[in-house]
């Protein structure tokens, strides 16, 4: 790992099998970001089993990134959040240390200089801990950036997946549709793209690390706010975003991996409780059963992931019955 110069902004890229678009996305900092001297990218190579971190520690010498680029080659594969900590812990460590960190997706890239607009949002609201942009897709396209946080009724009405009733749980929904045009407060923000104030989601131990992915960000902006602080969306900063280039998560009613159902039940576990959880749950199998008899009907695919009855009662019922993968009593399952 290289010894980085002192700077203001540090941006944190956690890779898995993705050195291309990793590449790319650094090329988007260097040339949307107008001035580069506070700047610093910290590159995190989760164990890439298709060689990521010599590709990624190649191309810094041979494009002459070396002192602008640093790179954590890991023996083992983090996930996100935990992948983005260790990055944060090491920033964090420096003496003097950067005072705003930007989170990046290996699948997005920098459409204008979206450092410096974030950074000036943080500087304008001291009271603000997170700042996140606007998201459009490959096709430009724009994409959903700015979140409420999950509620019992919003899990029924995005379950049921039918206009005319989904319509009146819509102010409970967790996507803030639609995308607002203007800056404003809201709970959370897409991981994809954020930048924080290192001393506030230190506060909070950066990322939990009982997430493998999904659902990190959500914990972490809930932990800042009920801290005090608050979030914001700026949609003058725009990244583009391959959805699912990297989980494959974007193919129409894709089955959802194992993980994603661990941090769903953990990241209500954890912060609501067994008793709301167990509430969520039901109303989530009762609004997708809904969905199941109306597609049956309107002779359409129904809108919940395949095999998801099968697999939210093995995964995401079975740790409510036997303990959550965060739970205390026992350390987060390893999937390296």
């Amino acid at each position: 790992m290289d010894a980085a110069p002192d700077h203001d902004v540090a941006v944190v890229i956690v890779n898995y099998n993705s050195a291309a678009l990793t590449l790319r996305a650094v090329e988007s900092v260097f040339a949307k970001t107008v001035d580069m001297t506070d700047v610093h990218i910290h590159i995190v190579d989760n164990a890439s089993p298709d060689g990521g971190a010599a590709i990624l520690r190649d191309a810094i010498e041979d494009r002459g990134w070396r002192g602008r680029v640093t790179l954590y080659a890991e023996t083992r594969n983090h996930g996100f959040g935990r992948g983005n900590n260790v990055a944060l812990s090491a920033i964090a460590a420096r003496a003097p240390r950067p005072t705003k960190a930007l989170c990046l997706n290996p699948d997005a890239c920098l459409q204008n200089d979206v450092i410096a607009i974030l950074a000036d949002r943080l500087g304008a609201h001291p009271d603000v801990a997170v700042v996140g942009g606007a998201m459009t897709d490959e096709n430009g396209d724009v994409a959903i950036a700015a979140f409420r946080f999950p509620h019992l009724a919003g899990v029924f009405g995005d379950a049921v997946n039918f206009g005319p009733i989904s319509r009146r749980f819509a102010r409970w929904r967790t996507p803030i549709e639609p995308a607002p045009e203007a800056a404003c407060e809201v709970d959370w923000v897409t991981g994809a793209v954020f930048m924080a104030r290192l001393d506030a989601i230190e506060g909070v131990g950066f990322f939990d690390p009982n997430y493998f992915l999904y659902f990190e960000e959500v914990d972490l902006m809930k932990a800042v706010r009920a801290k005090g602080w608050r979030v914001l969306h700026a949609p003058e900063a725009v990244v583009e975003h391959i959805g699912g280039a990297i989980t494959a998560q974007n193919a129409e009613r894709a089955r959802r991996p194992a993980y994603w159902y661990d941090s769903w039940t953990w990241y209500f576990l954890s912060n609501h409780g067994r008793l709301y959880t167990a509430i969520a749950s039901l109303l989530w199998l009762t609004g997708a059963a809904m969905d199941a008899v109306i597609s049956t009907l309107r002779r359409r695919a129904p809108g919940y992931p395949k095999r998801f009855f099968r697999d939210f009662l093995a995964i995401s019922a079975r740790r409510q019955l036997g303990g959550g993968p965060g739970d205390p009593r026992s350390a987060p399952e390893d999937r390296s």
